[in-house]
């Protein structure tokens, strides 16, 4: 059983379908929700059996242009010479995605991009914002910041007149007035809670509902708490005989913190699934669960999409990869030029770019190349010129 409330599912409706995540009992900055310990003898326990096969079928399919309906915009000849600037918190390969994303789209647009180095303290953001405003960048796109972390520096912009789109803040939707009066123009994000509920429907479906999971969440990043909210809630709504602890780790404690978690997973006979909510913190569980023989009990899920991680489910290496939730990092990009085109062209923002996501699981990762580039694996539309068309280019 789970705790009372409302459990509304987050992800198996999400039929579309990432940038860049503690403790056991008895360890500090342990947080659990957990259903009863077993399973009931008589069978599955699954709610909505075929609602949540559906929900992953969906979810392992190439993405789709969702943007048809989307109100078009003329980009013209009015943009061409202006430039745009990118300001990261940190930088790996699926930000350099993201990156390369923008550069193509300004690019069409006649647009340059102004290079940054990650800042990683507000001091670095203010010096960064103070050299957009100093080479008069038109837009400025931010990566991996919350509104309220670089208000300051967002709101030196736009008393000089520059939006911002930020990436990665929350859920698709609107920025609300305490945003937009700082000068954020819009937020581009795919939909965190439903890559959770997505994480949750694999493991549901892979386990026959009898799942055991351990879920390591990391706290102080905003979408991976989303990500947790929506793994938590699709489990609670359709396994009421599966258990979740969810155990947090910072991530600036990764290091110390998720060896710990897993040791004590390996420990319990019981866990038979480990979900950190970034695929990144599976080099942290993976040499301990080996260490402790039971990499071939505990089954891995979760997000990101990134190439080692996606190589060892391919591979079939132990521990085995039920799933992993992946974004495409350079139709982020793109998407995030759409939003800063609407800025520069008078038009209003959209509250949702309907960025999809991609579930790799060992069922479609045989038919990927994962030697191609990334923005490959997600199949599907030519998101590229989609966009085009839609700014008025081709």
């Amino acid at each position: 059983m789970w705790p009372d409330g409302p459990a509304p599912r987050w992800g198996g409706v999400c039929a579309v379908v990432v940038a860049g995540v503690l403790a056991l009992s008895g360890c500090a900055g342990t947080s659990g929700t957990s259903s009863s310990n077993d399973s009931p003898s008589s069978g599955l326990s699954v709610t909505g059996a075929a609602t949540v096969a559906a929900a992953v079928n969906a979810a392992e399919q190439p993405l789709e242009w969702q943007l048809s309906s989307a109100p078009s915009i003329s980009v013209g000849l009015g943009q061409r010479g202006k430039s745009v600037a990118v300001v990261t918190k940190d930088i790996n390969p699926f930000i350099q995605e993201i990156k390369n994303g923008i550069d193509a789209a300004a690019g069409k647009a006649g647009m340059t991009t102004l290079q940054s180095n990650p800042a990683g303290s507000a001091a670095d953001v203010a010096r960064q914002f103070s050299r957009v405003i100093a080479q008069h960048a038109s837009a400025v796109i931010t990566v991996g910041f919350t509104t309220a972390e670089i208000a300051t520096s967002l709101q030196q912009a736009r008393s000089a007149g520059v939006p911002a789109v930020q990436l990665f803040v929350t859920d698709p939707g609107a920025p609300p007035e305490s945003a937009t009066s700082a000068g954020v123009f819009a937020y581009v994000s795919p939909c965190y809670s439903c890559i959770g509920a997505a994480m949750a429907d694999i493991v549901i479906h892979d386990s026959g509902g009898k799942a055991n999971v351990v879920f390591i969440n990391a706290p102080d990043v905003g979408i991976a708490t989303l990500e947790a909210n929506g793994f938590t809630a699709e489990m609670r709504q359709h396994c009421s005989g599966c258990t979740v602890k969810v155990s947090d780790a910072p991530i600036v404690q990764w290091g110390t913190q998720i060896p710990g978690i897993a040791t004590a997973a390996a420990a319990d006979p019981k866990v038979n699934y480990i979900v950190p909510v970034f695929d990144t913190a599976s080099p942290l569980v993976v040499p301990t669960l080996t260490a402790a023989n039971a990499a071939g009990r505990v089954k891995l899920v979760s997000s990101n999409g990134d190439q080692a991680q996606l190589q060892d489910m391919k591979n079939g290496s132990t521990p085995r990869w039920a799933g992993n939730i992946g974004v495409n990092g350079a139709w982020i990009g793109w998407a995030s030029m759409d939003e800063v085109l609407r800025a520069l062209t008078g038009q209003p923002s959209l509250a949702d770019e309907k960025v999809g996501f991609r579930a790799f699981t060992p069922h479609n990762i045989g038919s990927i190349d994962l030697s191609a580039n990334p923005s490959t694996w997600y199949g599907g539309t030519d998101f590229a010129a989609n966009y085009v068309k839609l700014w008025g280019l081709s």
